[in-house]
């Protein structure tokens, strides 16, 4: 049976701050790796954070995935 490994949780505290701390270390890691496993849940905050996030990502060059897609990294 396929399985991955969570690399970061994004939103264990629940603030802009440490949200932006974890997005930050996930940028780093996907660039390095060529891929990070995220995990969070559908606080307000966290897709607020992920709003936030998305041009950022796009500019990198980073794509947010469903997980089902990463099986094939």
């Amino acid at each position: 049976m396929p399985w991955l490994k969570r690399d970061i949780f994004i939103d264990n505290v629940r603030t802009d701050e440490a949200l932006d701390e974890r997005m930050k270390a996930s940028v780093a890691l996907a660039k390095k790796r060529g891929v990070a496993v995220l995990i969070g849940h559908h606080y307000p905050v966290t897709l607020e954070a992920l709003k936030r996030w998305q041009p950022l990502l796009v500019k990198e060059g980073i794509t947010v995935v469903p997980l089902f897609e990463l099986f094939n990294h």
